[in-house]
């Protein structure tokens, strides 16, 4: 996966999957993979696909923490990203709706095919912003 970010000339600061959270980039320095509107002003990390209900549970798990850590890193609050541009979260369909650069919808469809599969129950970036709250609120 980071060979093929290589060779397209993008790239985030993270992937996080159920096991690891793979920083490969300073997230001091701006990244390339959400659109020009949104590249210099967001950290952002990359999602692998789990195949299994412990996997998918555990990849949120660890994106909310490292997203929690980076806002209190930073010193940010936990707010949804609006239409006005405004908020710290974000996801990559946001940014195309919003903010614009871009027309990528992720991670909204696997997102909520996933956990519709292992849980027969809706997941989106609501509920993100919940668990990334519960974490934040630990540190």
């Amino acid at each position: 996966m980071v060979q093929s970010y290589d060779e397209e000339g993008v790239f985030v600061h993270s992937f996080i999957d159920s096991d690891t959270i793979l920083r490969i980039a300073d997230e001091d320095y701006k990244a390339q993979g959400a659109g020009a509107n949104a590249n210099p002003y967001y950290i952002q990390f990359e999602l692998t696909h789990e195949k299994s209900q412990k996997g998918f549970a555990e990849q949120l798990a660890n994106a909310a923490y490292y997203t929690a850590y980076m806002l209190k890193k930073y010193d940010l609050p936990v707010t949804l990203g609006q239409e006005d541009g405004e908020g710290t979260i974000w996801t990559h369909e946001m940014v195309s709706l919003y903010l614009g650069g871009t027309d990528h919808v992720d991670p909204t469809d696997y997102w909520t095919e996933t956990a519709n599969d292992y849980f027969r129950t809706d997941y989106d970036v609501k509920d993100f912003v919940e668990l990334v709250q519960a974490y934040y609120n630990a540190c």
